[in-house]
């Protein structure tokens, strides 16, 4: 409204300077200044308000020909009531205006705001008021508009939890609009202000400054976090996106609260920490779990492993029993046709053993059995195989053999180490063994055949005057 009232002004004053015998003569209306302005012109008549005349940018503004308006009083134009308009020129007058505030409606109806500057002539025997009408309806548009634009940038500031700053470098002075001011914790008198870095927490300070000097050593811009403590003592997460302005030598950019989000960052970590935990107790006992079944899969392993051993090994001395003796016999007679070979069978009964039971135990029994069991797995080779298949009875299968001579020689070695004196239980105790012996295919190409020969040596043995060493013979055959 100011940068209109001078222009009003000069005017008027040409308009007294140039045409005053025009105004006093009464033909004012017919004065180049009046009818060629390009301002909107009206005479009215103080008394009645009856439009006097009117120049040609009335018309256009009106909407109406100069005759028309000719034809209208100004109460016809202005919208305002005689008691509004009877208010606003009071207000002018306390407000010391030059010009009154009017709503003027236009000949297509619409309503204008307008500024109506307004000086008395006098003409004849009454009283005109030259009047000179500005429109400001964009004019008020503008500034609404504005007021609106500014209004929604505090609400989005507002919303956004943001504000806009600049940094005078010059001056060392920050200007900060209402949404940083607030997130900064200072009034909108406090500004603008000098001191933004004192808020800054020490240990983020540095980070601040290298970021800023980076945009003045040519970077495009910066984006750093940091922590500030407000007047009032709350602390506060803030993030800061900057530029550099070389016209203005100013920093300028956005700051933001990132409180909340980071907030929910490190609640979000809590959250993943609880939640790993968690996890992580769930493995373990999952681990447990499979711990667990792993000892007992192999605790039922080893149970089926020992119950496949206790079946096919005598449970006293450890040595395989009958059944696997068997089976390892038929798999060395398989091999022995295919590869021409020898196979013997021994067959080991001990002498002089039932009166270790009956005057020890039997308890010394079976430890004297197991010495036993121990001295002829001494004396035989890894491929040969010795069993228990029952009370004092022990047998041996030597495969791979290519003289009978190699069989007595092994028997002769048995019957030697059980010879020897046996420390049982504190006792010494001596023992002797009757060994009959069977060769495959001399004596049979059958396991059942060669078991029985050997079993017919070792009696053979026995009769010879036990602990001796007898390879099988016919009963009708010559002693060997």
């Amino acid at each position: 409204m100011g940068e209109k009232t001078p222009m009003v002004m000069v005017v008027l004053l040409l308009t007294w300077l140039l045409c005053p015998a025009l105004l006093w003569a009464g033909d004012f209306f017919q004065c180049d200044v009046f009818e060629g302005h390009g301002a909107v012109m009206l005479l009215i008549d103080a008394d009645s308000g009856a439009i006097v005349d009117a120049n040609q940018a009335a018309a256009l503004f009106y909407g109406y020909s100069r005759d028309q308006l000719r034809q209208l009083r100004i109460q016809q134009i202005n919208s305002l009531s005689d008691e509004e308009v009877r208010v606003e020129r009071q207000l002018a007058a306390q407000e010391k205006r030059h010009y009154f505030l009017f709503r003027h409606r236009l000949a297509d109806g619409r309503i204008a705001d307008v500024e109506v500057y307004s000086w008395p002539i006098r003409r004849s025997d009454r009283t005109l008021l030259f009047s000179i009408v500005h429109d400001v309806s964009t004019r008020d548009l503008a500034l609404k508009q504005l007021s609106r634009s500014e209004a929604r940038l505090r609400l989005a500031e507002q919303v956004a939890g943001q504000g806009y700053w600049e940094f005078d470098l010059q001056r060392g002075v920050y200007h900060l609009s209402q949404g940083a001011g607030k997130l900064i914790g200072l009034e909108q008198e406090e500004l603008p202000f000098r001191d933004f870095l004192s808020l800054v927490l020490a240990e983020d300070r540095a980070a601040l400054e290298a970021a800023r000097q980076s945009v003045l050593d040519g970077e495009p811009s910066y984006d750093v976090r940091f922590r500030l403590r407000r007047p009032d003592g709350q602390r506060v997460y803030l993030r800061s996106h900057g530029r550099y302005d070389a016209r203005n030598n100013s920093l300028f950019g956005v700051i933001v609260d990132v409180g909340e989000s980071t907030r929910a960052l490190q609640a979000l970590q809590q959250q993943k920490s609880r939640f790993a935990r968690t996890v992580l107790v769930i493995m373990l006992a999952q681990l447990g779990v499979i711990a667990l079944l792993v000892v007992l899969w192999r605790r039922r392993k080893q149970a089926e492993q020992r119950a496949q051993h206790l079946a096919l090994h005598d449970s006293l001395t450890g040595l395989p029993n009958r059944a696997l003796f068997a089976d390892r016999v038929e798999q060395a007679l398989v091999a022995a046709q295919r590869n021409r070979e020898r196979v013997a069978l021994l067959f080991i009964d001990l002498d002089r053993f039932k009166p270790v039971n009956d005057q020890f135990g039997h308890g010394v029994g079976d430890l004297l059995l197991k010495q036993v069991a121990s001295r002829i797995r001494a004396c035989v080779r890894e491929s040969d195989t010795a069993a228990r298949i029952g009370g004092d009875e022990f047998v041996v299968m030597l495969p791979q053999l290519h003289q009978s001579d190699d069989a007595q020689r092994v028997a002769g070695n048995i019957r030697q180490a059980l010879a020897r004196p046996f420390a049982v239980a504190g006792h010494a105790l001596e023992i002797s063994a009757s060994i009959g012996i069977a060769l495959y295919p001399d004596h049979g190409d059958r396991q059942i055949v060669l078991s029985q020969r050997a079993d017919q040596a070792m009696y053979q043995a026995k009769q010879q005057g036990r602990d001796q060493v007898c390879l099988y013979q016919p009963v009708d055959a010559p002693p060997a």
